[in-house]
């Protein structure tokens, strides 16, 4: 077999190592993997993610956060688009606290597609390499 494969290995651009960050004010992070954990010291007023480059057909990208983010935006990468339907875009995330840890996590969740979507069931699929909220 010759060529390149790409999945969910090790070395993967959109791999299963997850980017731990300790953000202090006015962050921007570019994922290069498919789960961010953010754990801020408390509440951010202003953070950007930008979710990753070229995944996988199907590759789902979790941002999570241990504090309350104020003023959230998430942007696609280069060449990608986000799509909203019924999850909206998200502006602020507040975590809920765990009830057997005790600890605080907010998580939203974005699944790649390259054949596009359907707007309704009867629609054909457009934007193909498309970003969807689906939690």
């Amino acid at each position: 077999m010759s060529g390149t494969q790409l999945g969910y290995g090790v070395n993967d651009a959109v791999g299963d190592a997850m980017l731990y960050v300790v953000p202090l004010t006015g962050f921007a992070i570019t994922m290069t993997s498919r789960q961010l954990l953010l754990n801020p010291a408390g509440t951010l007023a202003s953070g950007t993610v930008t979710l990753p480059l070229n995944p996988p057909d199907g590759c789902v990208a979790e941002i999570t956060t241990t504090q309350q983010l104020t003023s959230f935006t998430v942007s696609a990468n280069t060449g990608d688009s986000l799509a909203y339907g019924v999850l909206v875009a998200v502006t602020e995330i507040i975590p809920t606290s765990s009830a057997t840890a005790g600890i605080a996590t907010g998580t939203i969740k974005y699944k790649y597609t390259l054949a596009g979507y359907q707007s309704t069931p009867t629609a054909a699929a457009v934007n193909a390499r498309t970003w969807i909220r689906v939690q």
